[in-house]
């Protein structure tokens, strides 16, 4: 089956931009959607077996990898750079992956979430897959929206032009050029994370604020992290 979205198909297992291939050896289950911005395309992810709780598709084989950056999730709250000219590098919970490829032009996909699955990039074997999980062991989905992908030549105003197309389409949250900043932006400032994560004490925060007095560069504002103190994971996340 083909299914054309402007100027991406997706036909017999090839992603093809223009006339051009930049997905081969996708997997079943997977179709494309369209962008109303016009920027991308869609990719919706639906399972060939019972829904469950974590589910997986083989999205492929990316052509013509000539370098690549992926984040992924190290833990619940941060995420963890890497950088490669192989898909074997993408680890598990990769939340975007940008890939320059050898003919110069640049490939950028974004998992998404659905109303009941959170997906996520990961390589193996050359090829990339699609996980998608629902985050609790007594819910179960099929499927659903779950990634952006747009082809490019300057990566600089693509992934301006990405995140638009994905507000657009999902209508949750704010581009951040239309979101205030605060007044505090604009101050020296001065986080005890880097510095002491938990082992925070008043001797040792007043030791570092006289080395900044010493160097002539006083913060104007200190934050005074704990460390986010402790966190444990339970059966269902």
């Amino acid at each position: 089956m083909t299914v054309k979205n402007l100027d991406y198909s997706l036909t017999g297992g090839v992603l093809a931009h223009g006339d051009q291939p930049i997905i081969t050896n996708c997997g079943e289950g997977l179709e494309l959607a369209p962008d109303e911005l016009g920027v991308g395309v869609f990719v919706t992810a639906r399972a060939l077996e019972s829904p469950r709780q974590r589910l997986e598709w083989k999205l492929g084989q990316v052509e013509s990898i000539d370098q690549l950056m992926a984040c992924s999730l190290e833990n619940p709250f941060w995420m963890t750079p890497v950088t490669g000219s192989d898909v074997g590098c993408v680890l598990e919970e990769t939340q975007f992956l940008l890939v320059r490829r050898k003919n110069g032009s640049c490939l950028f996909m974004v998992p998404l979430y659905s109303h009941d699955m959170r997906f996520s990039l990961r390589g193996g074997d050359d090829q990339l897959y699609v996980s998608g999980d629902t985050a609790d062991a007594f819910a179960v989905s099929d499927g659903g929206l779950a990634l952006f992908i747009v082809e490019g030549s300057d990566p600089y105003t693509l992934m301006p032009k990405a995140a638009e197309s994905v507000m657009h389409r999902l209508g949750t949250g704010q581009l951040r050029r239309k979101k205030a900043l605060p007044p505090f932006i604009d101050f020296f400032g001065w986080c005890t994370w880097d510095a002491f994560y938990n082992d925070v004490s008043q001797e040792k925060v007043r030791e570092g604020l006289q080395t900044f007095a010493q160097g002539k560069v006083p913060p104007r504002f200190m934050i005074l992290d704990c460390g986010w103190q402790s966190m444990r994971k339970t059966t269902t996340g």
